[in-house]
Formats: structure tokens, sequence, C-alpha cells
């Protein structure tokens, strides 16, 4: 008597199909795994690797001028009829004021990232030896003795006329900053040589230092300057590793260049849908420039590039009024600069410093500096960066509040000299924004100018990105970023990391 298992019964027939199925179920899983993840239809993605940006390739807008949005100070010698210093100490100021916080509860992560931002934009070449000594009157209330020089970087090394300095970076949103410029970073000493990665310690995740107490190995040394900068850097650096790994598993073919420029391609992507979908509603409030609906198309007649009032004025106007006052505590230690800030980070990793960003407010958007920014000693020399930016707009001949106010085709204001940096942080909150509609609408423009002048901005390349990456593109924000990088616990509670959690 014959058995056969109940499955298959007595007709053998039935088991030469099933097993006729089960061979083409073996070999169509791969073939339909190939499928979903290199459709035809998608002959970018992770289907071919990101080729490299122009702007790369020969550093293209790399080394160019900045843009003057606005005619230039007619007057042929810088003004002086108030020492920088002395503004910085009588209008800036806190004093004993207790500090008032920002009236839309902003986070210090939003702060944080705008001078990120603004590294990643612009980075203006200062020739060496061409610092303008600004002198510190006597008596100074924080800088003794007095009288004293501060060394104030200079921007251009012609003292006349109405020179554009010129940028070592591209003006793109591209994380510069992290990637860098210099083919020499591109190629080799921010990478791992494998998996696509960029270099991180062995083991803690931190970025790389050639010795106990050195800055960090990074592309801009500006982003070493704080512990929320290092912070944010390397998050990025981070998230760029996580892209690299996930791509491995679905390229398990591609060699470590492709890798990267994939990596690369998709995390520059994350971050500018973030800055566009969160950070910039989150700052700019009702004077956001316009969501993804709107997006308009690559526009090469665009000039790339950032205009000297936003990156000489605007932007460290913004950062330097919304910084909160335990901003030196939190970020600069003591405030000795960067190999206090690396000890920092190398001592804690970069969780703590975020949890701190995240819970501490920013300040109200006003007339206000914290004295953590107007008053620091780097070794033996006294830094205010009120001073540092008001004189720096003087020198390059950008014209007072009245002759800027005038130019972004609002009402004039007649007779009014007071420098720019002044103006823009004493003009009225825009109702439904953090700062006034001149300075907000400026930003805001600035923005939306950069993005559809930009041939690699994400949106104009859902194409290139592929439709198995593009929704987890979409539908990512900073929280998404923060909890797969920052080694926080599931359970940690982040809502809206740009407002105070």
């Amino acid at each position: 008597m014959e058995c056969y298992p109940p499955w298959i019964g007595p007709d053998k027939k039935r088991a030469v199909v099933l097993l006729i199925l089960l061979s083409c179920i073996l070999v169509g899983v791969p073939i339909w795994i190939g499928i979903s993840t290199c459709p035809a239809s998608d002959d970018a993605g992770v289907c071919a690797p990101a080729v490299v940006p122009a702007a790369l390739q020969g550093l293209g807008t790399v080394g160019s001028p900045m843009l003057r949005g606005c005619p230039c100070n007619a007057s042929t010698t810088t003004r002086t009829e108030t020492n920088v210093r002395t503004l910085s100490n009588t209008v800036f100021a806190n004093g004993e004021l207790p500090p008032t916080p920002e009236a839309r509860h902003l986070s210090a992560l939003a702060v944080a990232v705008a001078q990120f931002v603004l590294n990643d934009m612009v980075k203006p070449r200062t020739a060496p030896g061409a610092d303008y000594e600004q002198l510190v009157l006597y008596p100074d209330p924080f800088f003794t003795p007095t009288p004293i020089n501060m060394s104030i970087p200079n921007w251009t090394t012609v003292p006349s006329g109405c020179p554009n300095p010129y940028s070592d970076t591209t003006p793109y949103l591209d994380l510069s900053n992290v990637y860098g410029v210099n083919p020499a970073f591109l190629t080799g000493t921010l990478r791992a040589q494998q998996g696509g990665m960029l270099a991180v310690q062995p083991g803690n995740q931190l970025l790389p230092y050639p010795y106990d107490g050195a800055p960090f190995v990074m592309a801009d040394a500006r982003d070493g300057v704080t512990g929320a900068l290092a912070a944010l850097q390397t998050l990025m650096v981070r998230n760029h590793n996580s892209w690299a790994t996930r791509i491995t598993h679905l390229r398990p073919d591609w060699q470590d260049e492709q890798l990267f420029w994939k990596a690369r391609q998709l995390n520059i992507a994350e971050w500018q849908h973030m800055l566009f979908h969160e950070w910039l509603p989150a700052v700019l409030g009702s004077l956001a420039p316009t969501r993804q609906s709107t997006l308009t198309e690559y526009n090469p007649a665009l000039p790339s590039a950032v205009r000297v009032e936003v990156a000489a004025v605007m932007m460290p106007a913004l950062v330097d009024t919304l910084t909160p006052a335990n901003y030196g505590d939190i970020s600069w230690t003591q405030q000795y600069g960067v190999d206090t800030v690396a000890s920092l980070i190398q001592a804690e990793g970069i969780e703590p410093m975020l949890v701190r960003l995240l819970q501490t407010p920013a300040l109200a958007f006003d007339a206000r500096v914290s004295n953590a920014l107007r008053n620091i000693y780097n070794a033996s020399e006294p830094v205010d960066y009120v001073s540092w930016n008001v004189q720096r707009a003087r020198v390059l001949r950008i014209p007072d509040w009245a002759a800027m106010y005038t130019c972004f085709g609002t009402v004039p204001i007649a007779g009014d000299s007071r420098d720019a940096y002044q103006g823009f942080l004493q003009e009225a909150i825009y109702p439904g924004s953090s700062e006034g509609l001149t300075g907000g609408s400026l930003l805001a423009s600035e923005f939306g100018r950069l993005r559809d002048a930009d041939p690699n901005f994400y949106s104009f390349q859902r194409a290139a990105i592929g439709k198995l990456l593009w929704p987890d593109i979409v539908k990512s924000n900073m929280r998404d970023i923060l909890l797969r990088n920052a080694g926080f616990p599931a359970s940690f509670q982040i809502e809206k990391p740009f407002f105070v959690q």
C-alpha cells in the first residue's frame, strides 16, 4: 500500500505541479526584489549613483563674489559717528534686565540651525593680516584694561570703494560646511573610505580629531566654534552614514564612491526639505517662503550668490539677538573657544547638547544681545560679535537703515542714519512672525531665490532621487533626523524641535 503526504494525495502529478510552482517562486523572488528596488522607470534612484553636482566639478560658483542688493554707501570713508563698541554697550547690552523669551517659543535649536545655515551659505574670504583694529575706549564695563584694540575680521582687502567680498563655498543650501568644496575633503580627508561613509571615531560615533583637545576634523572649522554647531555637524554626518548604510543594503554591488555620492544626495535632500517645510516656517512664521506645493521651477537666470546685506547684516543680527543668555554656558564652556568645545563634546557626546538646545528658549528678536556673545575673551583678545558685525558692514559700504529700508521697496525713513544692523533689530515684530517685516521679507526672498537658482535642489531632482526613496524624503522632519541619529530613546518626547519642548 502506497502512502502519500496528505497535501499531495495519490496523484503524483500534483507533486510535479507544486515543485514547478515552487521553483518559479524561488527564481521569481529575486527578480521581483530587483524590480521593486530598480524598476525600469526608475533609472536613477537606487538604480544608479548620484552624479557629482556641477557646482563641485571644478568648484563652479565657489569663490564667486556675493551680490550687492542695495546701492553702495556713497561715503568714501567708513562711518565713524559712533564707536561700534560704544554702540554695543549702550544699545545692545542686556545689563541687569531679565531676558525676554521669544514670543512664539522658538528653541535654541532653531537659532543654532540659523548659524549652521549661514556657515553653509557663505564663507567670506579673509586675507591674512587684513583684520580691522577697533579701539575699545576707556572705561569699558567688561573689557579691562582699556583702551585696547579688538581685531575684527575684514571681509575684503580693499579699504575703499564698493567691494563685494568673495565667498569660498557654494551659495546653495547643500551642507557644504559638512562636505566641503575642497577636492581633498571630497575625496579623502573626511571619508571613511568604505561603505560610502563619512569619517567618525570608532565606537563612539563622534567626529574624528587628530589629538585630545584639538578641533574636530571637519570641512568648515567655523562649525567647531560652539558646542551647538559641533553637535549639528556630528548629527548630519551621522545622518549621511545612516543613508549610506541603507543604500548599501539596497545595492550591495556598489562601490564606496557610488555609495558616498548617493548618500550625500539623500542627506542634502532631507536637510533641504526640513529647512523649507519646518525650520523656515518656524523662524519666519507668516513671512516664510512658499511650501512644496507652490515651489517654482529651477530658474537658471537667477543669480546664484548670497546678498552681502544678508550675509553681513541680517543673518548675523537674527542669530545674535535670538541666542539665549546661557548660550555661553552650554556652548562655549567658560568661553575659551574651540579646544574647550572639542573637550566638551568628547566628554559627553552630542546627545546632552541637543537636549539642552531643545529645552532652552530662544530670546526675543529685539535690540538686546546676550553678553555671552558680546563679551568674550579669546585668550587675551576681546571679542564682541555686535561690534564685529556692525563694523564689517561699515567697511563694506552697506547703506544705513533709511537707505536699506528704501532699497527693499518700503516707505523711506527720512534722515535715519542708524546702522542697518541696529535698524533691523529695532523694527517692530511683524504679526505671526519672529522678526520685523523688512528683515523677514529679505530672508524669505533670499532663501526662495537660492532654492530656485540651485539646479540640484531636491524638489527639482525627484526623478534622480528615485521613486523608492522620494516618499521618505518628503515625509521626514527634524524630529526624524534626531531620533534616527542622536541616540535618544524612542520614548523621548519631541514634537516640534524648533519650539521649546
